[in-house]
């Protein structure tokens, strides 16, 4: 008898239990949020338009009908009467120069390296602080699609490999692999031609190869009157035998179409960010040179000096200019709430909820950017903010 009552007692202390674990899952579903983690960001008031690039630009042509072996890259600076190119007989007697220079490089920077790890001119740490810094900048140029700079960045990151393993005595030396090379120079050498002809530039300034047929659409003479129809109007002549041209001024320019109203943000001689939207670019300072002004729109003639192998291909592409940027903590706005009359937002700190004001400094699209403040009272960097939720009230415990 006793035992029917104590076995009745267990199954409805169990039952019980099951009943309060499912209230309880219940009330967690019913009082479920999300969160997400205060983190820096950055805005921008900016303006959006296209962008015309204009430079002091003459065109180098070649009509030898010969192959072109180019000793210079793009963006490369190049002296008044500098070697542009060279012109051969054919592909192979390119190929074998090239070969050859490669090889002549490789063995002289082995020498030189070798005989700087064993005279003890360089350290460990500074080899392998530069090692670190190029295998990053591989890996950027990698991701750019950069790959002549990627295999440009990849010779010297091997070659501080091997100096520091012949530091600490991993690697006796160059000795065996230059006498290898060596054996592979004389034997390309005897394919070595001497170039028919060259190419050089007529003027000092950086060498682009792309052509596009625009390079004398617009001077740069004409660009304190510029106008819209100008702008508007410009022709692509035909290229013919082009091979590339010399920009013979450092400094060269942004011609933008903007709105009368608009461009009341812009004053001559400020200068500001110029984003093109390209990822090995990043933001160019420029600064407003001219501001023509019409019925309803004005033309901005940014100029800049800053220059690379991706600015200098560019001709017509939308740009963003940059008029002032903002730095905070980011905000869902679904996150805000009015306590008090004070805008803030709940965090969670593990154990409790927390309401937190918050000083918004910029507001965008679905979401804020908020100071960060100088004590745990208020929106601190990696605070975990609450996002939607009910119920919600500052000090409530959560498991």
């Amino acid at each position: 008898m006793r035992k029917n009552i104590f076995k009745t007692i267990g199954v409805a202390l169990a039952a019980v239990l099951l009943v309060v674990y499912i209230s309880v899952q219940i009330v967690n579903a019913l009082t479920e949020y999300k969160t997400e983690m205060a983190v820096m960001h950055s805005a921008y008031d900016s303006i959006t338009c296209n962008g015309f690039i204009i430079r002091e630009e003459s065109v180098l042509s070649d009509s030898s009908g010969g192959v072109l072996r180019y000793v210079l890259n793009d963006g490369g600076r190049v002296a008044k009467n500098g070697v542009v190119a060279e012109v051969y007989s054919s592909e192979d007697a390119v190929y074998a120069k090239e070969e050859y220079e490669e090889l002549t490089e490789r063995i002289s920077r082995m020498q030189e390296s070798e005989q700087q790890a064993k005279g003890g001119s360089v350290n460990i740490e500074t080899i392998s602080s530069q090692a670190r810094s190029d295998l990053l900048e591989m890996l950027s140029s990698f991701d750019d699609g950069d790959m002549d700079s990627v295999y440009d960045i990849s010779e010297e990151y091997l070659d501080l490999i091997n100096r520091r393993q012949i530091i600490t005595g991993d690697l006796e030396g160059y000795g065996t692999l230059i006498a290898e090379l060596q054996t592979q120079l004389d034997a390309v050498s005897g394919r070595v031609q001497s170039p028919l002809g060259s190419i050089r530039s007529a003027s000092s300034g950086y060498f682009i190869k792309s052509v596009d047929g625009y390079e004398n659409a617009i001077s740069v003479s004409e660009l304190e009157n510029l106008t819209p129809e100008m702008l508007s109007s410009v022709t692509q002549s035909d290229t013919g035998n082009a091979i590339g041209k010399i920009v013979s001024d450092y400094d060269w320019y942004i011609a933008a179409e903007i709105d009368n109203t608009t461009a009341m943000s812009l004053s001559v001689g400020q200068t500001y960010s110029i984003d093109f939207n390209i990822d090995s670019v990043g933001q160019v300072p420029a600064t407003v040179k001219y501001m023509n002004r019409f019925d309803s729109t004005t033309v901005v003639v940014f100029s800049c000096s800053y220059m690379n192998s991706a600015l200098a291909q560019l001709r017509s592409c939308e740009i963003e200019i940059v008029l002032k940027e903002y730095s905070g903590l980011v905000v869902s706005t679904d996150a805000v709430r009015i306590v008090d009359d004070v805008r803030g937002v709940y965090v969670d700190n593990g154990y409790m909820i927390k309401f937190k004001p918050i000083e918004v400094i910029y507001t965008g699209d679905g979401f804020m950017l908020c100071s960060e403040s100088e004590s745990k009272d208020g929106l601190v960097l990696y605070d975990e903010i609450v996002i939607g939720g009910r119920n919600l009230y500052d000090g409530k415990i959560v498991a």
